[in-house]
């Protein structure tokens, strides 16, 4: 059970430096990160500074179809993350702070890592 948990955990910290990766090629020079957890749940939350999300891609951040990168027509990392929390009853939040830059946030069942 162990080995399952550090996979899980290994894969939840390589969507981490995603969101952090992507917040530094959007200009971003500061994000604040959030880590928190109860007996029950697990609690994240990032804040950049950056430009924040453009417009056509708020409806609906986590689709893959819809991206601002240019090297290929796919943005893959917030629709994994995304089917990631929901598979741990989770959820994820992503929207433009209102006062600027990007928010990232989501909560997971600490009972899932399992």
């Amino acid at each position: 059970m162990a080995g399952v948990c550090a996979e899980k955990l290994k894969d939840l910290s390589l969507h981490f430096f995603d969101i952090l990766e992507n917040s530094a090629k959007a200009g971003a020079r500061k994000v604040d990160f959030t880590l928190s957890y109860t007996e029950e749940r697990l609690y994240f939350r990032f804040l950049d500074d950056g430009p924040g999300f453009p417009p056509f891609l708020l409806p609906d951040p986590a689709d893959p179809f819809k991206t601002t990168r240019h090297e290929r027509p796919v943005g893959l990392g917030l629709a994994l993350l995304q089917e990631s929390l929901q598979a741990a009853a989770g959820s994820l939040v992503v929207r433009n702070h209102p006062q600027g830059g990007a928010e990232v946030k989501g909560s997971l069942d600490m009972s899932h890592l399992d």
